[in-house]
C-alpha cells in the first residue's frame, strides 16, 4: 500500500518545534524558531494525512554557496525515503535557480549520517566541518 506523501514549501514554527523535540534535537526559543524560519531561503515540509512528517531548510548566498541546515524526519516516519526526496528536491530548486551557473551546496550532518548524503552524491570536501556551541555562559 503506497502512502501519500504532499509537500509544501513551507511549515510553521510549531511544526518545526515538533519535530526537533521528536528527534531529540535541543530545543530552541520561540524567537529563534521565527528567525530559522523567516530567514530560510529554501523550505520543505512533507506531510501524511495532513500531520508533518519532516521538513528540511537551506540558506544561501544566492549566488554560489548552499547550506543545509536541518533535515528532520519525525521518528514515526523514517526509513520511507521522504530525506532523500526532500533533498532531490533541494537540489532541483537550485539547478533552476542557478541555471548554467556552479553552485555548491554543503550539509551540516551528524555524525554517523554521512552514508545518507554519499548515497546522494555528496563528497568530502575541503571544508573542515567544524563547529563550536555558543551560549550565555561561554566567556
Amino acid at each position: 500500500m503506497d502512502i501519500l506523501i504532499n509537500y509544501k514549501n513551507d511549515f510553521s514554527e510549531n511544526e518545526y518545534k515538533e519535530l526537533r523535540a521528536s528527534a531529540g534535537w535541543s530545543p530552541l526559543s520561540d524567537s529563534q524558531i521565527a528567525n530559522i524560519i523567516n530567514n530560510s531561503n529554501f523550505k520543505i515540509a512533507a506531510y501524511i494525512n495532513d500531520q508533518i512528517a519532516g521538513m528540511a531548510r537551506c540558506i544561501t548566498d544566492n549566488g554560489y554557496l548552499y547550506l543545509l541546515c536541518d533535515i528532520i524526519i519525525s521518528p514515526n516516519y523514517q526509513g520511507m525515503g521522504i530525506g532523500k526526496k526532500m533533498l532531490l528536491k533541494f537540489i532541483d530548486e537550485i539547478k533552476n535557480s542557478i541555471g548554467n551557473s556552479y553552485a555548491k551546496l554543503y550539509i551540516m550532518s551528524l555524525k554517523g549520517k554521512e552514508g545518507f548524503y554519499k548515497s546522494l552524491g555528496f563528497n568530502e570536501d575541503i571544508a573542515t566541518g567544524l563547529a563550536i556551541e555558543i551560549n550565555k555562559e561561554m566567556l
